[in-house]
């Protein structure tokens, strides 16, 4: 769909083509492309870089026996790469639709929790305080290799909840 480019404060009459947030996160299964598509090209190559740079320390051995938490990581990036790429397409559209600056803000903040988070709290304080007995005390940490597929269970298990609960409540489900 275009869109008149006279919307658009000191317009030139040109057609101003809509992007597709399906076609953006599609396209991000190459991570940064989606981005790419959307224009913001700087952001695209940044995530391409970044996934290069986890595969390279995933094969170099460089993170060896760290394996686990780096493959986690590069999978969070990987699934927040198509997520992001949609995200960008959609604001691309709203503000080609001709929202205001305060009506992004306004949306971008109703998603986002302002008081914080009780269990995120907990598994950061927990999680160092754990690095930092292996650090300065050398408390083995040798069982996280074995229970560390426990993080993602619990963190799906609590957005599983947590959506359940907002839809009882009428609330948004989360993006489902």
């Amino acid at each position: 769909m275009n869109i008149p480019r006279s919307q658009f404060s000191g317009a030139g009459g040109a057609l101003i083509r809509r992007k597709s947030a399906g076609l953006a996160a599609v396209l991000s299964l190459f991570p940064g492309l989606g981005q790419v598509y959307v224009g913001a090209l700087r952001r695209g190559f940044t995530y391409a870089g970044i996934f290069s740079g986890f595969i390279v320390l995933l094969s170099s051995g460089a993170a060896e026996g760290i394996e686990p938490a780096v493959a986690m990581m590069l999978a969070f990036f990987y699934l927040y790469n198509m997520f992001d790429a949609a995200r960008m397409a959609n604001l691309f559209n709203d503000t080609a639709d001709g929202a205001t600056l305060e009506d992004l803000r306004r949306d971008f903040l109703a998603g986002i929790g302002q008081r914080g988070s009780i269990v995120g709290g907990i598994a950061l304080l927990a999680g160092g305080i754990l690095f930092l007995l292996h650090t300065w005390f050398d408390v083995s940490l040798e069982w996280l290799h074995d229970w560390w597929p426990l993080v993602p269970i619990g963190f799906g298990a609590w957005l599983l909840w947590a959506g359940i609960r907002d839809r009882r409540r009428g609330g948004s489900s989360g993006g489902a």
